[in-house]
């Protein structure tokens, strides 16, 4: 395949923010939880103690699932790399040759109280080919208006100012 023409680099910032202020929290709730279990009170105020553990437990459980999952997100998302013919990304190689369509569209996620609204929207870069897979780049981890013009660029011919 020889040398990339161009490579893209994702960006994490979002899973990085999420892992690392998760993580923090997981600390904090072990220290806090790590006090309340080797503090001594009696009747009542045990009973209490006991709960707000409990509650401090389940914090750290859920900060501690939601760190792994965006460490495993940071590691699953990779470079890009365009090729004279083709294009690597963390889902695989494909030839520019078997891409039926390549496009960016908006992602729109619906609010929970007013379905007709949206909460938050994120472009995407599809790159769909032949044979029926999908390769997906998020414009939160990539610069897909980069990727889009270059690999158009590659495959018409034509150079697009920057």
């Amino acid at each position: 395949m020889g040398d990339p023409l161009y490579t893209f680099l994702p960006t994490h910032s979002s899973d990085q923010m999420t892992f690392w202020g998760s993580f923090i929290i997981v600390l904090i709730a072990a220290a806090a939880l790590f006090y309340l279990l080797r503090k001594k009170s009696a009747g009542d105020a045990y009973r209490r103690q006991m709960l707000l553990a409990m509650l401090v437990f389940f914090a750290m459980i859920m900060s501690a699932v939601t760190a792994f999952f965006s460490f495993w997100s940071l590691r699953k998302t990779g470079p890009v790399y365009v090729y004279e013919q083709s294009i690597t990304t963390p889902y695989g190689n494909a030839e520019f040759k078997n891409i039926n369509k390549a496009y960016i569209d908006l992602n729109k996620q619906q609010s929970l109280l007013n379905p007709g609204t949206s909460t938050k929207s994120v472009r995407m870069l599809f790159l769909e080919e032949s044979h029926g897979k999908i390769h997906v780049l998020s414009e939160e981890n990539y610069d897909i208006d980069q990727i889009f013009m270059r690999m158009k660029s590659l495959t018409t011919g034509k150079v697009e100012k920057e």
